[in-house]
């Protein structure tokens, strides 16, 4: 494209600042030098494009071959208590690139109670939550039991960057609520919040194998429902247990991590 553009501008240009320089001499033989660059620049822009493919290919096999070396972005964001204007020291658990969790158990029963309540939606506080790094489980058919919504595996680990997560280290509990009108689509607030120190994500990650992690829930004050479901915020509503461990990408991680 920008090829394409150079040699259209040329067309013109050329042959004015030659004109001012020689007169219609100049402008003559800025003609022709715009005309020829309108075969040469394209020409050189795509191989250009070519070049940018080739490195960014021979990056990727030195990455491959000497191990990633690319952008392992931390979280940076409130997880410890300040100790001054100085920088934070980062512990190598940070620098894991992704995460990934398996929900264990859920004891909520007053959301299970709450007939409005069609599902829940598990994940970790963090900057930018998608599909895959939350897991939605729906209510079962035994008091205050849940199970996995939809069909596995698409609903079964979740996971994202450890460069998302935002401080404090909390869990957080989002439940989509049927509407009061009929064909209305569900919509998601917000009920329940659970939190650990930092070590404990720390010690997960820093370890191949899962660890346990049970966060005391505790409801959430909704702009929609204020108090949700006559539950005072802070109120510890149950608990949540996750299974929490580094994940294993091998889009990103050398070849000898996996």
């Amino acid at each position: 494209t920008a090829g394409i553009s150079e040699a259209v501008t040329g067309l013109v240009e050329e042959p004015l600042n030659r004109a001012q320089e020689d007169g219609v001499g100049g402008f003559c033989r800025g003609s022709v030098q715009g005309v020829a660059g309108l075969v040469t620049r394209p020409v050189e822009g795509f191989l250009g494009a070519i070049e940018k493919v080739a490195q960014g290919a021979e990056r990727q096999l030195r990455g491959i071959n000497r191990g990633y070396g690319g952008l392992r972005r931390p979280p940076r964001v409130d997880f410890f208590a300040e100790t001054g204007r100085e920088l934070q020291h980062l512990d190598q658990g940070f620098f894991w690139p992704e995460w990934c969790f398996q929900v264990h158990s859920v004891t909520i029963p007053t959301l299970w109670r709450e007939r409005l309540v069609k599902e829940l939606v598990v994940c970790f506080q963090q900057a930018h939550s998608q599909n895959e790094s939350e897991v939605r489980v729906t209510r079962g058919p035994e008091v205050d039991t849940w199970a996995l919504a939809g069909s596995s595996p698409e609903n079964v680990i979740a996971k994202g960057r450890i460069g998302c997560l935002r401080g404090p280290f909390r869990l957080q509990v989002d439940a989509n609520i049927e509407g009061n009108m009929e064909m209305t689509n569900w919509f998601r607030v917000t009920v329940a919040v659970g939190e650990l120190d930092p070590e404990n994500l720390l010690r997960s990650l820093t370890t191949c194998r899962p660890t346990a992690l049970t966060f005391k829930v505790t409801a959430q004050r909704s702009l929609v429902f204020g108090e949700v479901f006559a539950a005072k915020r802070g109120e510890v509503l149950g608990e949540v247990t996750v299974w929490l461990a580094p994940y294993i990408n091998g889009k990103i991680l050398p070849l000898r991590f996996t």
